[in-house]
């Protein structure tokens, strides 16, 4: 179980502690509460925990948006800053956005009132409330074996849509996407009857290339599109082409060749046609969603109706192929400005080791680019700024075993906020991934505590910077145990270091 409910020991309350993502969140109420196992109601959404109590008021500690709906999911108000809704006796699902997502299902009066540093939800009485929780965190549900042979790729990467909860634009949330299957290769192509990918009508034809298949992993899982083998990349809508991903020049009404940014030029035409889509179709699903569950006023919304004539409302009860069909005869710079600085690029080596990370590049909709050539860096010649940081300590430095030297190496560079690289050598503008690395977020045990953080600092001018509480403060949505080492000698170090410690923070200069 991803999450679990348990009694406030620090006073009377509710507390949610969601073991794999390390967080807890503490709903205070006016009285000791106590917990029933309860069945899963029919909320709205999936949930990952259910509890039953008896409550006449809740506390959060801070405001985080507050959604209630009646029973047929159609919201009643939205609470966030200094708001106060008084809702009478009827039948409601309030959702709570915090660090973890809850749902109450209560029937009765409700009112919800939020000051500059709480938010109070109560009731005229106490009253019976289906408690559940949601996890913002979610691990592959299935595993599909595939070859390296491009056609059996296409297949295995064709399942990455059945992760998503809905075809809606509310899959626009990661919370509705779901984490796609998990890829291995092997020696045939084996994909569970577990899986089922929903018929979107959407395709996605790219030349039976891995490079062009990587490419295409994160659009392919938004679409919920099949990737096809065709002698030209394009999507298409029941079987008609609605848009060319060959030249992203096309896409963007650009002669080839003129306005590209240096950024951009560095990815393949694909791989940015395929960047130019799918970020407009998000934009376009994030402001199409305010017609259906979460009416908010975007101002993405208004800046859009201001260059834009669009059906919002038949838009989001139209058919995903509908939709998207819509949304790119719309023109790419209307949406341009409204892209939100991306979070993610991943950066892969054309070889079929690459085939096992897609999954995982797809579930944050990573842009992929394919690394066919990158910079060997010289690491006989220092990068600007090195030597700052490896200046000798006054003591006397303690002998080490020579360590092997790794290759190193500068993939080119993204306008997004990180990047990551995945094949042979370390990046140095990049964090590095492995195959390990990524599964071993949603295959390692739950941790049963706080998380354990060993703070070594080993510069005497640094230490008053490394007081437990200056680094880490009083986070109760995030317990942590903080331990301290100072003037570690080498051999020390390697002890703390082969201790069962979550994160190691390291002071000084190496």
């Amino acid at each position: 179980m991803t999450v679990e409910f348990r009694a406030n020991e620090d006073g009377p309350g509710i507390v949610a502690v969601d073991s794999v993502e390390g967080r807890q969140f503490s709903l205070s109420t006016d009285e000791p509460v106590s917990l029933t196992p309860a069945s899963r109601p029919s909320f709205n959404e999936p949930v990952d925990a259910v509890t039953s109590c008896h409550i006449q008021k809740i506390t959060l500690p801070y405001v985080v948006p507050v959604f209630v709906r009646n029973t047929d999911e159609t919201l009643l108000v939205e609470c966030d800053n200094f708001t106060h809704e008084t809702l009478p006796a009827g039948e409601y699902e309030i959702e709570i956005a915090a660090a973890i997502k809850f749902f109450l299902r209560v029937s009765g009066p409700v009112t919800v009132q939020s000051l500059s540093d709480s938010m109070h939800i109560s009731f005229d009485e106490t009253t019976h409330v289906e408690l559940a929780a949601q996890s913002y965190s979610e691990g592959p549900a299935a595993t599909v074996t595939t070859t390296t042979d491009p056609e059996d790729v296409m297949a295995a990467v064709s399942t990455f849509g059945s992760s998503l909860e809905t075809t809606s634009p509310e899959r626009s949330f990661p919370s509705q996407r779901g984490h796609p299957p998990q890829l291995e290769v092997g020696s045939t192509l084996m994909i569970p009857d577990s899986i089922d990918v929903p018929e979107t009508g959407l395709e996605i034809e790219v030349p039976p290339e891995l490079p062009a298949i990587y490419a295409v992993a994160s659009l392919s899982h938004y679409l919920g599109a099949r990737v096809v083998p065709g002698p030209e990349p394009r999507l298409l809508a029941n079987g008609t082409e609605i848009v060319s991903l060959a030249d992203s020049s096309e896409i963007r009404g650009e002669r080839t060749g003129v306005g590209t940014s240096e950024t951009n030029a560095e990815r393949t035409p694909l791989e940015q046609a395929v960047t130019d889509v799918l970020q407009h179709v998000f934009v376009l699903d994030c402001v199409v969603r305010t017609e259906g569950q979460y009416p908010i006023d975007l101002a993405e919304r208004r800046q859009l109706e201001e260059r834009v004539d669009l059906p919002l409302e038949t838009l989001y009860a139209a058919p995903i192929a509908e939709r998207v069909t819509t949304y790119v005869d719309v023109p790419f710079d209307v949406t341009k400005d409204l892209v939100p600085t991306w979070q993610l690029s991943t950066h892969v080596s054309p070889d079929p080791e690459s085939i096992e990370i897609l999954s995982y590049a797809a579930n944050t909709l990573s842009l992929i680019s394919v690394e066919q050539q990158h910079q060997h860096v010289d690491t006989a010649s220092e990068p600007p700024g090195y030597g700052a940081l490896t200046r000798s300590v006054s003591r006397e430095a303690e002998p080490v075993e020579p360590a092997v030297e790794p290759s190193y190496i500068r993939i080119s560079s993204s306008d997004t906020l990180e990047q990551a690289w995945f094949g042979e050598g370390r990046s140095v503008n990049a964090n590095d991934l492995s195959i390990e690395s990524v599964r071993n977020r949603f295959t390692s045990e739950p941790a049963d505590g706080p998380i354990e953080i060993g703070v070594v600092c080993n510069e005497a001018q640094m230490a008053p910077e490394v007081s437990e509480a200056a680094l880490y403060g009083d986070r109760k949505d995030l317990p942590f145990d903080v331990s301290s080492y100072r003037n570690l000698s080498c051999r020390e170090l390697a002890d703390v270091l082969q201790r069962d410690l979550d994160f190691l923070h390291y002071v000084g200069h190496v």
